[in-house]
């Protein structure tokens, strides 16, 4: 996912104001992370954003430390939308995590 922003003000309504569009984030998280895990890759960028006023871009990245603790967010996201076929494919992915 690619983004153009205005500035980090701009970037924290775009994730947490309340036109948030939480289902193609959560959605790019679980894309991201699913394929970091099956590639066993070390880190996903599931979001770069470029600043319009001239702002350093920045890559946000998922390391592999941290992909359950993503995928915890992302479950219970699926779970208050009642989408049960995602949460059954981020419980999948929590036990390839997992070694099971």
């Amino acid at each position: 996912m690619r983004i153009e922003l205005k500035d980090t003000e701009d970037m924290q309504r775009y994730f947490f104001g309340p036109n948030a569009d939480k289902e193609y984030i959560y959605s790019n998280i679980h894309k991201c992370i699913e394929r970091g895990i099956l590639n066993k890759l070390d880190e996903v960028v599931f979001c770069n954003i470029h600043f319009l006023n001239g702002d350093e871009d920045i890559d946000m990245v998922c390391v592999q430390d941290e992909y359950s603790q993503n995928l915890d967010k992302v479950l219970s996201w699926y779970e208050q939308t009642d989408q049960f076929e995602k949460c059954m494919q981020i419980t999948a992915l929590k036990k390839k995590i997992n070694g099971k």
